[in-house]
């Protein structure tokens, strides 16, 4: 009897002791294959690492061949035919002459339609002839950089994105045209500093928004137009804003109207006798479709002014994003303009790719942001056309007097989505994410 107990507790024992040993083995087993796991997936991780080191590396190396390509255009070929940059550097030597920008002596004007600021690009042009326009050219670089870095730096970049940045920023036809290969224009420093503007006032950081669009609209005018975009929110003036923007005015046009005198607002009133052109419905009008061929370039400032007054009451009401609504009314604003130069739209061209790569709400909605886009697409494929036509010696005038049409429609069209967008985020902004 005690023989059979003693054997089936030592049946017992064993059998606890086989399960604790194959529990302990199961242990050393996972525990193994955990550390084989992290030891492999630290390989891994570090393998990224070095592939995304050399991508950045081999992307760096790229720009800059790019950036020495882009500065010797600018230093050692000429402009292209037709260019505005041989009258800038005109109205910059009359500056380091000593000489009235705008006004000769017999009183006749000099050619020179821009705001005090712009004379301030005398200074560089005096180092170099060229050095201006290399100016623009780095700017345009280091802004696309820039938006580059901040979607690496946010982990929003991609290979779809950095694609897109690289076609329609570094490689678009638009900005050879503008700045560095044909126009030699420097609307891409206003562009700079208006988008400066909206991130400051995206930021919160009202009375810094208010300096640089004042520094904007002290280098061109039309900025101006987004002023009610970011000085408002809701009924609320943000008065930081216009502290800084009209310390900069008051303190560049009175400091240019001490130099100068009344001379300083000859832009003003050059602007407003400029005739129709270009990539505006009104120089349509103004070509060979009598009976409208006359007498329309009127509507113009009136649909602006009634467009805009329009826009900043449902702003107003329904306080929409700066960013947004910058880019609304500046749209609408050229949508109307009689003078319709593809320079005025640059600002456009950063302020859309940046609402695009920020707004996560926009990034299953194809139709919205393909609208928006396409009447920069068209102007850039239609310069693009334009100049291996002519090959960059001809003038531009027999295509320029129709393309005003479809960029009309595909700008109002593009304001039409933008505007429905615009209302819809800020009635979910004023009621909240749905349940």
């Amino acid at each position: 009897m005690y023989g059979a107990v003693h054997k089936d507790a030592l049946r017992k024992i064993r059998g606890e002791d086989l399960r604790k040993a194959a529990q302990e083995s199961s242990i050393g087993a996972s525990g193994k294959c955990a550390k084989r796991f992290s030891t492999g997936n630290g390989t891994l991780q570090g393998g990224m690492m070095q592939l995304n080191s050399r991508k950045k590396k081999i992307l760096l190396t790229l720009f800059l061949a790019y950036v020495g390509l882009i500065l010797y255009i600018c230093f050692f070929r000429p402009v292209g035919y037709l260019s505005d940059y041989p009258f800038f550097t005109h109205h910059w030597s009359l500056i380091l002459h000593g000489k009235d920008p705008w006004l000769l002596p017999d009183g006749s004007m000099t050619g020179n339609a821009h705001p005090p600021l712009y004379n301030l690009l005398a200074i560089p042009y005096a180092i170099h002839d060229n050095l201006p326009r290399a100016l623009f050219a780095l700017v345009w670089l280091g802004l696309g950089a820039w938006l580059y870095w901040k979607l690496e730096s946010e982990n929003r970049m991609s290979t779809k994105r950095l694609l897109f940045l690289v076609a329609f920023i570094f490689l678009n036809p638009f900005f050879m045209f503008t700045i560095y290969g044909y126009l030699g224009q420097y609307d891409i420093l206003v562009a700079a500093l208006s988008v400066a503007s909206v991130l400051a006032c995206t930021n919160k950081k009202d009375r810094l928004a208010g300096i640089l669009l004042g520094l904007a609209v002290a280098f061109k005018i039309y900025p101006v137009v987004i002023m009610p975009a970011l000085a408002l929110k809701g009924r609320k003036v943000k008065w930081q804003f216009l502290y800084g923007f009209f310390i900069v005015i008051i303190t560049v046009f009175g400091f240019s109207y001490l130099l100068w005198g009344n001379s300083i607002f000859v832009p003003i009133s050059y602007a407003m006798g400029q005739k129709a052109a270009t990539y505006s419905i009104f120089r349509v009008l103004r070509g060979v479709y009598p009976p409208l061929s006359t007498g329309l370039n009127w509507l113009s400032l009136s649909l602006i002014v009634a467009s805009l007054s329009i826009l900043t009451v449902y702003h107003i009401k329904r306080q929409f994003e700066p960013l947004v609504a910058s880019i609304l009314f500046l749209m609408v604003t050229l949508t109307f303009y009689k003078v319709g130069f593809p320079q005025f739209y640059t600002t456009l061209f950063f302020l859309i790719p940046l609402w695009f790569f920020t707004d996560e709400r926009l990034s299953n909605d194809f139709v919205l942001k393909t609208v928006s886009i396409m009447p920069l697409v068209f102007i850039s494929v239609s310069l693009a056309a334009n100049l291996i036509y002519s090959k960059g010696t001809t003038s531009f005038s027999d295509m320029f007097s129709w393309v005003g049409a479809p960029t009309f429609i595909l700008l109002m069209l593009a304001v039409i989505f933008i505007f429905r967008y615009a209302l819809n985020t800020s009635r979910e902004s004023a009621e909240g994410p749905s349940e």
